[in-house]
Order: structure tokens, then sequence, then C-alpha cells
């Protein structure tokens, strides 16, 4: 911080607010990220369905690493094109269809008697989607945010989000009480209300920053 510098938590949480209020493409991307995030609350229970329905667990593992190191590495190459071409707006789209026909294809791959196969394509999905989804999300709230906003922008963004670790905590209570495709196939649900939402994403255009995120920024 530079010498001076006052920090005023409510001044500045009234600007995050404010922020909010006026910016419908700021609470659209919080909004799909709570529900993309919710679907996801199920991708640390996949290892464990997978054991399960598939057996040789000491094997198994190593192949799923292998695909979702993999997916992290297409993410990073597509992801950055798109990025780069044609914006974050349709990085997120991508990233918002890929979720959904993770959890979709893991849960009928089980009731189709596929599951080896399913969950060799679910933890390649996973491993986009996990490892592109944050930076694709914070470059749309840097499009979105004039220079002097984005701290606000990506603060509302963050404290909204951590609302997610109840869903955590929730799916893995579910998990010993239902069966976990029924699980799987509810996420999907959540998962394609969460795409439809990232498709009506605007394109990103840049504004000038506002008098109210310049008055809570200053000393």
């Amino acid at each position: 911080f530079h010498a001076g510098t006052v920090i005023d938590i409510r001044r500045d949480a009234r600007a995050t607010l404010s922020c909010l209020r006026r910016d419908g493409r700021l609470r659209r991307l919080i909004g799909m990220q709570l529900l993309l995030g919710m679907a996801g609350a199920v991708f640390p229970f996949f290892v464990v369905r997978a054991q399960q329905v598939i057996g040789g667990a000491n094997e198994m593992v190593g192949p799923f690493l292998i695909r979702q190191n993999l997916g992290g590495a297409a993410a990073a190459l597509v992801l950055g094109n798109l990025i780069d071409r044609t914006g974050s707006w349709l990085a997120i789209r991508v990233i918002s269809v890929l979720q959904t026909t993770c959890l979709v294809v893991v849960t009928l791959g089980t009731l189709l008697g596929l599951s080896w196969p399913a969950y060799l394509a679910a933890y390649l999905l996973l491993g986009f989607v996990s490892s592109g989804a944050w930076w694709s999300y914070t470059a749309y709230i840097l499009d979105i945010a004039g220079e002097r906003e984005r701290p606000l922008y990506l603060a509302a963004n963050g404290i909204l989000l951590s609302l997610n670790a109840l869903s955590s905590a929730l799916m893995g209570v579910f998990m010993d009480l239902a069966v976990p495709e029924l699980l799987f196939g509810i996420a999907a649900f959540i998962s394609v209300i969460g795409m439809l939402v990232a498709w009506s994403l605007p394109k990103a255009q840049q504004p000038k920053s506002t008098a109210i995120a310049t008055e809570s920024m200053e000393p």
C-alpha cells in the first residue's frame, strides 16, 4: 500500500454492493458461477464412485490423473486462443457446455454399463473445466470493469462465491444418503441452468470507471 492510504471497509463494502446493483453482467456472472459451482461440488466424489463401480482402485488413479492433466493442457491452448481472438465470454460458454457434458457422461455411462470409458472421458473434461474456469471468469471481470473498479468487482465475485463451500459440505452428506448417479443427474440439471445463464452473458465491453468506484478507492 502507498504511504498515507486509508482503508475504509464500510466505504469499500458500499462501493462493492453498488457495483452489483448497477452492473447486470456482474450479477449474471456470479449467479452462473454459483450454479456451476453447486453442480461441480460432486466432482471430488467421482473417483470414489469409480472405485465402487469399476474396481481396481489402485490401477485407475493413474489413468484418471493423466487425462485430467491432458484436459488442463488443452484448456490452456484452446481457451487462451479463444480469449485472445474472440473474448472471454466465448471461453465461459465452452466451459459451461463441457462441465454439463462431463456430468451427463458420468451419470449415463454408469447406468448404461459403460463406467470405465465414461470416467476416462469425464476426467479429461474435468481437467479442462477445472483448469480454465477461474482465469476465464477473471478475464471477463477484467473486461467489463473499469481499471479502478476491478478490485471491487473481484471482491464481490470472491465473497459471494465463498457460498459454494456450503455445497461441497452438503454433497458429502448426501453421498451417503442417495445413489450417486441420482446426485450426479441433479448436478447435471443444475449445470444446464448455469450453462443457459452462461450463454446469456453479453460480450464484454470495458466501461469507463464510475465516480462511485473512484471515490471508493481514494484515500
